[in-house]
């Protein structure tokens, strides 16, 4: 087992570092990445407290972090001082990850409130623009939108303080909640609260049963699932089945954790189908069990490719405030070539497929927005099938494209 993880961390350093001369663009450097996060998972982390862990180069490289962040940019906005939130972070960062020790040792409380009020000083709202009613929003340096302290983003921020060195952290926190799961941090949760109704809409898609069982006893994701979804699992210990957890949820997309939501959901199903009342006790954090990292994952990757394309369409969109404006994504810009390539594809298919057949051409036109907005967004959500689903070699018809999350 040692000499394979220790073949599989030199495989990843050298997609990392440019080694390996097969790979010779970016994009399929980082799509290479993507495919072995998924497929084989990162080796056992020796636990090291070095700078520079692989698990943190390789999150920096899925979320699109520059390998070699402004360190005196960190450090000028640290000499700010506390936000108007500094009240609201330490009420939240004495408990973060209470209990575990070796968490304690890495990332000491101060950290985590020091990075959270550089956040707020640099991208948060001021007391009065919180006021201002929901559909307004203000853009900051960068036309970066302003966005309000959210209870919650101590555990998503601690995580990267344990894997990244405090500047890295903190820029890779940044891209998390302004370029990949913005909505999340809207007004009232919305992207959250949309997260918990597609819990539900796939729960009653793959398994039904279990699905009306929950629902005639008032019980629906937002009961349940809405602090999985905002913390991104971060509220289930233990931290180190967390770490795998989230390696795969960064190499699929942050919407993937919508799925996890339902496979951890569907892992109770037996203990839930047996109760008649009292399910909370079932479904509460206070009473699941730890984090199995390798069941979940495997069970939300056969769950994700069971999912009809129109309803993982909206899964994918869900994070985003404006997943119509490629700009407002995580992509990098060889991705963004890469998505155009496959839209035009598409388009000259349907122009081909509307000049055969008349009936079919107000079909294309109809789906043609959705399928091409769907083609962007899932460009980046699973590069291969992954793990153990073997790959299929279906064919392309007339005026369709099939979803790269399908290639």
């Amino acid at each position: 087992m040692a000499e394979a993880d220790e073949l599989l961390r030199r495989k990843y350093w050298e997609l990392l570092d440019g080694g390996d001369v097969a790979i010779t663009s970016d994009y399929e450097r980082w799509r290479e990445l993507k495919r072995l996060v998924i497929v084989q998972g990162l080796p056992r982390d020796d636990a090291s407290g070095s700078g520079s862990s692989l698990r943190g180069r390789v999150w920096k490289c899925l979320l699109g972090v520059e390998r070699d962040v402004d360190m005196t940019k960190y450090e000028a906005l640290v000499g700010r001082g506390a936000s108007h939130c500094d009240g609201d972070i330490r009420n939240d960062t004495f408990r973060t990850f209470r209990g575990d020790s070796e968490f304690a040792q890495r990332v000491p409380e101060a950290k985590l409130v020091r990075l959270l009020n550089v956040f707020i000083n640099e991208l948060g709202s001021d007391p009065g623009e919180e006021k201002k009613e929901e559909g307004e929003q203000v853009a900051r340096d960068g036309n970066l939108p302003s966005i309000r302290y959210v209870q919650g983003m101590n555990v998503l921020c601690a995580p990267l303080l344990y894997v990244l060195p405090e500047p890295d952290a903190y820029h890779t926190f940044c891209q998390l909640i302004v370029r990949h799961c913005p909505h999340y941090m809207a007004p009232q949760l919305k992207g959250v609260e949309k997260g918990c109704a597609l819990v539900d809409k796939c729960l009653e898609t793959l398994d039904p049963d279990l699905y009306q069982h929950l629902l005639k006893r008032g019980i629906t994701a937002r009961i349940y699932a809405l602090p999985l979804i905002l913390s991104l699992f971060a509220c289930v210990p233990p931290l180190h089945e967390l770490l795998r957890v989230w390696d795969v949820l960064f190499a699929v997309g942050v919407h993937f954790v919508v799925v996890l939501a339902v496979a951890h959901t569907v892992l109770l199903r037996e203990q839930l189908l047996e109760l008649d009342m009292d399910l909370m006790k079932v479904l509460s954090l206070r009473c699941v069990p730890p984090l199995q990292s390798d069941l979940l994952i495997s069970v939300a990757l056969q769950l994700l490719h069971r999912l009809p394309d129109d309803l993982l369409y909206e899964i994918v969109r869900h994070p985003f405030a404006n997943p119509d404006v490629p700009t407002s994504l995580p992509f990098h810009p060889e991705t963004i070539s890469a998505i155009m390539t496959q839209i035009q594809k598409q388009q000259q298919q349907q122009t081909n497929a509307s000049s055969q057949s008349p009936r079919s051409a107000s079909s294309c036109r109809g789906s043609s927005s959705k399928n091409v907005l769907g083609a962007g967004r899932a460009a980046r959500s699973t590069p291969s099938t992954p793990r153990s689903t073997p790959r299929s070699e279906s064919t392309l018809v007339a005026g369709q494209t099939r979803p790269p999350w399908k290639i």
